[in-house]
This record gives C-alpha cells, structure tokens and sequence, in this order.
C-alpha cells in the first residue's frame, strides 16, 4: 500500500496529534457529552410532559457512584437539571400540592427540626424534619412519604442493606423547576411483614398519589422522620459564591454542600410547598443566627 508524502509533513502530524488528545479528552471527560446529548436529543422528551418516563432518559446523563461505605446513587448532573429545569418551565404547568405525609398520621415538625436549627461543630440543618411518631420512634406501621407535587426524579440513592451509612433519598423536580428531597427513607426489610415499596427509578415521573418510600431511619441516624429539603437551582448560583458556604462545604463536606437549599417553611423562598407543611403541627426551636448570612 503507496502513502502519501503529504502523511509525513509537519502539519499532518499537528493535525493527527491534535485529534489524538481531543480523543483521549472525551474519553477522560464523559459528562460534558453527556450534556450536550442532552441538549440535542432531548428536545422531543418534553413535547408532551408530563407524559415524559419513557423518553426522559434517553437524553439525560445518568451517573452511578459506588460509595466505598455501601450504597449506590444515580443522579444528573448540574448542566442537565438546568436545562431540564428550563424546559419544564417553558411548559408553564401550574402544578398543586400536598402534605408529603398524610396528616391522619398526625406529623409534626420538631423544635430540632427547623431549617437552620444548630448542629454539632458548627453545623446548620437545611431541612425539615417531619416526625410521624412521637420523639422519632419506629411507627408500627409504615408510614407512606408521598411526593409534595409531581414531577420528575432527578436523585435516587440507595441504602446498604448491610450497614446505615447511606441513606434512601429520592429528589424529584416539580413542575415549578424547584427540587424537592425526601430524605431517611425505610429499608423493605424494615417493615417486611408489610408490602415493600421500590424506590422510584431516575428519569420517572411521579404524582402525589404515588409513594415514593416508608419514613424511615437510614443514613447514619437512629430517628424515624423524613427529612425534607427543597432547593432552587437560581439559589445555588449564588451560594457557590458565599464565601460562608465555600467555608461551611470545606468544613462540612457533603452536610453543607450548596445545592440552593431554602427554608420549606418561608413561602418567599419555597413558595407553595410551606403551605402544605404548615398543616403540621410545628413545635418552636432555636435557630442558628449564622441562617441569615447563608
């Protein structure tokens, strides 16, 4: 086989070194082609939302991490819930909401449960802690956690069977572009006398007639509650910039990660979602003054 003279000059060789090394940055860097796959094929994924289960995944970039503590989660990346969030929002749904816990339970928020309620070693809780039984002891019975709007499943983190470092956590991305986590879920081994309820799969949609988890005890506590958190993705854009939060994350590491928490409680910042947590009984505590510089 005859090769060209034209294979051997400097600027064949420029040129093949240059594709070699943007070969070997795709290879190193999955996620930001992961993104721009999103971008390109999941404009007929929201063509017909809500009705988006079947398609949604084919265009969002699934990442599973293995922590060496046990567990496994599955999420999207930062890139892809801002554009998922732009195209929800563009769909103008009006969505409603409920309790996350059926107030026949007689749920109440305790006076440690508040969002910026202190924390050992400095730390601040961003959340709401909803208990459905009295000082956080296992219900006899499960305790269905229901989706506070519908929308779409952005987190899953699965618990250890064996140890209770990693907890059950689903987020879901309402129809108003607000993430909303349901957090300490049960275990199926928890209730095994009852019928197991299966963690919601990443890229599905949910209503608040489904069931998303039991209230449990997992991920490193030995309360019974759900810990409830919602985020703004607009939130987060400036939190990573407060130089209190860079210090709170470095210190605290994943407790204080900036992912647009906001108080589920201030209807300002969370907006409707306060209104059907407020049907609970809501004990009051001492709140961190560091809650407003964060």
């Amino acid at each position: 086989m005859k090769v060209s003279n034209s294979f051997y000059t400097p600027k064949a060789k420029i040129k093949r070194m240059a594709q070699a090394t943007i070969g070997l940055f795709m290879l190193c860097h999955p996620l930001s082609l992961g993104v721009d796959t999103f971008q390109k094929q999941s404009g007929k994924a929201f063509e017909n939302l809500p009705s988006v289960t079947q398609k949604i995944t084919h265009g969002l970039k699934e990442n599973v991490f293995n922590d060496t503590r046990g567990g496994k989660t599955f999420f999207y990346d930062d890139s892809c819930l801002q554009v998922l969030k732009e195209r929800v929002l563009n769909k103008q749904i009006k969505p409603s909401f409920s309790p996350p816990i059926n107030p026949h339970f007689k749920p109440y928020i305790g006076d440690t449960g508040h969002f910026g309620s202190p924390r050992p070693f400095g730390r601040v809780h961003l959340g709401v802690d909803v208990y459905a039984s009295l000082y956080g002891r296992k219900p006899k019975k499960p305790v269905p956690v229901q989706p506070v709007t519908d929308g779409i499943v952005v987190y899953v983190e699965k618990a250890n069977p064996n140890d209770n470092l990693e907890p059950n956590h689903v987020k879901i991305m309402g129809y108003d572009g607000k993430i909303y986590g349901y957090n300490h879920l049960a275990r199926a081994e928890d209730y095994s006398k009852f019928k197991p309820v299966t963690l919601p799969e990443l890229g599905s949609e949910v209503s608040t007639k489904d069931t998303v988890g039991y209230v449990g005890a997992t991920g490193e506590t030995a309360v019974w509650h759900l810990h409830m958190s919602v985020c703004d993705l607009d939130v987060q854009k400036e939190q990573v910039k407060n130089p209190l939060w860079q210090k709170l994350h470095k210190k605290h590491r994943g407790y204080a990660k900036p992912l647009g928490q906001v108080d589920p409680l201030d209807s300002t910042k969370a907006g409707p979602v306060s209104s059907a947590l407020r049907v609970y009984r809501i004990d009051k505590g001492p709140i961190s003054p560091m809650v407003k510089e964060l």
